[in-house]
C-alpha cells in the first residue's frame, strides 16, 4: 500500500470524527502527512509509514526530540503513526515511542495498537488556523497551475 493510498483510507475511515483535515502540510518545522483537527479543536498529526524500515528511519528526525519534550505547547496535541494493516505481525513487535500512538490501516477499518497520549491541552490557535489555510491556499493555486499546464500540453486550452 502506498502512502497516498494510506492517506485516502485514513480520510475515508476517519473523516466523520474530524472537523477538518489537511494532507501534506507544514504546520511546524516539518511536513505532516495528515493534520486533523477534532471537533473539539485539538490537533492530531498522522505520520504514515509504509514499511517497518520506513518507521524506524523516522526516529532520526528532529521532530521526535520536540515531541518528547514534556512541556510542548505548540505542536500537535496527539501524534500517531499509521502503518498498513498487512504489517500487523511485524507491528506487534516494534517499539512505540511514549509520545506516539500506532494505528494499522486496513481497507475499511482502523486497528488501534496504541492510542496516542495527549501531549498538551492547548487547542488550535487562530494563528495556526491561518497558517493551515495559507498552506491550503497555495496548494489550491499549485493544483490549478498543474491542471492548466496539462490542459495546454494536451491542446485543450489555447
Amino acid at each position: 500500500m502506498t502512502a497516498w493510498e494510506m492517506q485516502h483510507r485514513l480520510f475515508n475511515i476517519l473523516y466523520t470524527s474530524w472537523a477538518w483535515s489537511c494532507p501534506n502540510m507544514y504546520m511546524w518545522s516539518w511536513e505532516s502527512d495528515i493534520i486533523a483537527v477534532s471537533k473539539s479543536n485539538y490537533i492530531a498529526e498522522y505520520e504514515i509509514k509504509v514499511s517497518i524500515s520506513d518507521y524506524k528511519r523516522d526516529f532520526k528526525k528532529r521532530k521526535h526530540q520536540f515531541l518528547n519534550y514534556n512541556s510542548i505547547q505548540s505542536g500537535p496535541n496527539r501524534f500517531l503513526y499509521a502503518l498498513p494493516g498487512s504489517l500487523a505481525e511485524k507491528a506487534s513487535k516494534i517499539e512505540i515511542p511514549e509520545h506516539a500512538g500506532l494505528y494499522l490501516v486496513h481497507q475499511y477499518q482502523i486497528q488501534v495498537i496504541k492510542r496516542p497520549p495527549l501531549l498538551h491541552n492547548q487547542k488550535i490557535t487562530d494563528q495556526q488556523i491561518k497558517r493551515l489555510f495559507r498552506s491550503l491556499h497555495y496548494k489550491a493555486w499549485d493544483a490549478m497551475n498543474i491542471v492548466t499546464k496539462y490542459r495546454i500540453a494536451k491542446g485543450m486550452v489555447k
